[in-house]
């Protein structure tokens, strides 16, 4: 998976919201009507998936951002990886 490429899917209309509080974010998909608010953590990941980057480029750029262990942001990125996928938030990119 650390070499694989994703998406927002296609029906997906994704808002992130930083300000004195910090950072939040929401996911809406349109084909079922259905609002996904996210952690300030999964809202950073998000905001990463851009069918440009692997998922190892987004541990990269999150352990810079955070200056924290590689090994903890790397199962907290496969593991929302793993259910945005099965949510449909997000699909592999070509």
């Amino acid at each position: 998976m650390l070499d694989k490429k994703f998406k927002l899917s296609p029906e997906i209309i994704f808002r992130i919201k930083t300000d004195a509080e910090g950072t939040s974010g929401k996911a809406f998909d349109q084909d079922n009507d259905i609002l996904h608010e996210l952690s300030p953590e999964a809202s950073e990941i998000l905001s990463l998936i851009d069918g440009s980057r692997t998922v190892n480029d987004v541990i990269k750029v999150l352990c810079a951002k955070f200056d924290c262990d590689g090994d903890e942001i790397s199962e907290d990125t496969v593991s929302f990886i793993t259910q945005a996928l099965k949510q449909n938030l997000i699909v592999e990119s070509d």
